[in-house]
């Protein structure tokens, strides 16, 4: 019996040891099923903690970036609040400089001759051997004795008072009849002004006492001129109409030439008007005097609004 209880107490000592060495297996697996367990809860929470700093970040860079963009906006709204008066401004400047360089207004007289001449020479166009006396002293009356440059100047002042009453903006190669100046020199001052329209002043002269009229000279259709021959021929021929028929002269049209230094070195529309012959003697005395002159003049100035209405 006693054998029996000690074999029953080794048989349980031996299951309770078993049991707990198989707990403590058990234990150990857990503990180490628990510690990975913790490494990847670990690892997912820094991960997590990560991702959050990262999605932080681009948050904050992106209320970053707002806000520069809404400081920048309220910037540019507070510039562009004060730029449209000087966006306005500027676009007026080009619109009067566009004006200038192409304006219908703009008119250049270029009294001819002076009262006295240069015999020195220029080129009678750009690259020309030919050349010709830079300004001649021009006709004088066979009647008056009235010089042509005096004519001139006296028709071109009062053009240029008509036009200005008709709006344009008039500019003279000269006021001075003591001035020289050269044929080429006039001709820049067309081109400087990119003038709409240069009207040179003279009177004609011929050997024969009856030929009389008026005539208009323009540029040829060629060489250095060719570019501004049509507007010059179409503005010619309206202004030898008006001006004919409102003063009641002869007609003698419209005549191209291509030895005239004034046109060859001009790149606006030239004309050169011929209000008559000085070796007529009726029409010299009529240009002498102040009323048919200005009659001239106006009617040149009418011929030009037509042109440019």
């Amino acid at each position: 019996m006693k054998r029996v209880k000690v074999l029953l107490l080794s048989i349980l000592v031996m299951l309770t040891f078993s049991a707990c060495k198989n707990k403590n297996v058990d234990n150990k697996d857990e503990t180490v099923s628990k510690k990975v367990e913790t490494n990847a809860a670990m690892k997912a929470l820094e991960k997590a903690k990560t991702n959050e700093d990262i999605e932080k970040l681009e948050a904050d860079s992106k209320e970053k970036e707002k806000i520069q963009e809404d400081k920048e906006g309220k910037q540019l709204e507070k510039e562009n609040k004060n730029q449209p008066s000087k966006e306005i401004k500027e676009d007026k400047t080009l619109d009067k400089v566009s004006k200038v360089k192409n304006s219908k207004n703009v008119i250049v007289l270029d009294p001819g001759h002076a009262s006295r001449g240069d015999s020195n020479k220029e080129p009678v166009s750009p690259n020309s051997s030919v050349k010709k006396a830079r300004q001649t002293s021009g006709a004088d009356g066979v009647v008056t004795k009235t010089p042509e440059y005096k004519v001139n100047m006296d028709v071109a002042v009062k053009l240029k008072k008509y036009l200005e009453q008709k709006g344009f903006t008039v500019i003279m190669t000269k006021t001075d009849n003591n001035k020289t100046m050269s044929n080429i020199e006039r001709a820049k001052v067309g081109n400087n002004a990119n003038a709409a329209l240069v009207i040179r002043i003279h009177a004609d002269s011929s050997e024969s006492k009856s030929t009389n009229g008026a005539s208009m000279l323009i540029p040829s259709n060629g060489g250095s001129t060719k570019a501004i021959y049509n507007q010059s021929r179409v503005y010619g021929e309206k202004l030898i109409s008006t001006l004919t028929r409102e003063v009641g002269m002869k007609n003698r049209g419209v005549i191209e030439r291509k030895d005239l230094t004034g046109f060859n070195w001009s790149t606006v529309p030239v004309v050169l008007v011929e209000m008559g012959f000085l070796s007529n003697p009726e029409e010299d005395k009529k240009l002498s005097t102040d009323s048919y002159k200005d009659k001239i003049a106006k009617s040149l100035a009418n011929g030009v609004s037509e042109i440019f209405k």
